[in-house]
């Protein structure tokens, strides 16, 4: 609920921006962090910094300089957004001036994103359907879904219909557009029923990848452990392949851009928010049926899998018949 002043604690100005978001829970937690960090530095070295319209442009840059100058200018415009789009909010809602616009922070990233494309992505799938086959669901999910990490790791059996194709991405998302039901390919499907197979016991909600213990990686912390373990087993693919885990979401992405299939459909497959008014406004959004919406869900469905999954299906049929037994780990 807005104020009627904007002469407000700054805390209490970005929690009303917070309010007014679209964000998912875990990127308000994100948020939280972040405002808490900051909150902590001006009290340490401008406790005289109270209300928003005691924060001024050098503070800003001030914080920029002091905490965030070892970050990449994209981690650094992650930092500040609890800042940033406090601002925003509070020019649009009380007119009063934008202390953060045009700061040049930049979108860079440390290192330009891993080139992953289709075809090693289904090599490396294939490794692991034979040495590690634990984790085989959860990278084809990442590779060839283009769910993020702990997307894939919060999904539960529950959310997972391998009789007609699809998954549904929902519950604990970064934003509102994570949310999304989308047709798979037969390689995801493929790991996803030998993921179900090897249960002992099939829980309805129990999560689709498991720890060796039978434990599901997305409590507390347990997405490190998962990542670690991938990196080991990408490593042991192919030690001259500079993936990191997450960059297996790159791989549709990559595809897309470079067969020239982008567009509002991919950008709704794989949860990316919709960067123009058409997309936002007049494209419908196909990833929002009710499961029990059948028959629409169905056409849906086809519409999604016309315009991305048909695109990769040829392109990542399982040929491995025997096992690589370079580097075999079974686990």
């Amino acid at each position: 609920m807005l104020h009627a002043s904007p002469d407000m604690p700054i805390s209490e100005a970005m929690n009303d921006a917070l309010a007014a978001s679209r964000r998912g829970s875990r990127s308000r937690v994100e948020w939280i962090k972040d405002q808490a960090r900051f909150a902590a530095w001006l009290d340490k070295t401008h406790p005289e910094v109270i209300n928003w319209s005691d924060l001024g442009r050098k503070v800003v840059r001030q914080y920029i300089n002091e905490e965030l100058d070892n970050r990449s200018p994209n981690g650094k415009r992650l930092a500040l957004q609890p800042i940033t789009q406090t601002a925003s909010h509070m020019s649009r809602e009380y007119q009063v001036p934008n202390v953060t616009e045009r700061l040049g922070i930049g979108t860079e990233l440390v290192k330009p994103p891993a080139m992953v494309l289709v075809a090693d992505v289904c090599a490396f799938l294939s490794h692991l359907k034979y040495n590690n086959p634990r984790l085989e669901a959860a990278a084809a999910l990442q590779g060839l879904a283009g769910l993020q990490l702990q997307e894939a790791l919060r999904l539960t059996w529950d959310k997972v219909d391998t009789k007609n194709g699809r998954i549904e991405i929902s519950g604990e998302v970064k934003n509102s557009y994570r949310n999304r039901a989308i047709p798979v390919c037969s390689r995801v499907c493929d790991a996803l029923i030998r993921a179900e197979k090897r249960l002992k016991i099939k829980e309805v909600s129990g999560p689709v990848v498991l720890t060796e213990r039978g434990l599901s990686y997305a409590r507390s912390d347990y997405w490190r452990q998962f990542s670690r373990e991938l990196r080991r087993a990408i490593r042991r693919w192919n030690p001259r392949i500079g993936w990191t885990p997450k960059d297996l979401r790159n791989c549709l992405p990559t595809f897309a851009a470079m067969k020239g299939y982008e567009s509002s459909l991919w950008e709704q497959y794989i949860g990316h928010a919709p960067a123009g008014i058409s997309s936002r406004h007049y494209i419908a959004r196909l990833t929002c049926a009710s499961a029990g919406e059948e028959a629409e869900l169905a056409a849906r469905m086809d519409t999604l899998r016309q315009a991305v999954v048909d695109k990769i299906e040829h392109l990542t049929k399982d040929n491995s018949t025997e096992p690589d037994f370079f580097g075999m780990e079974w686990m």
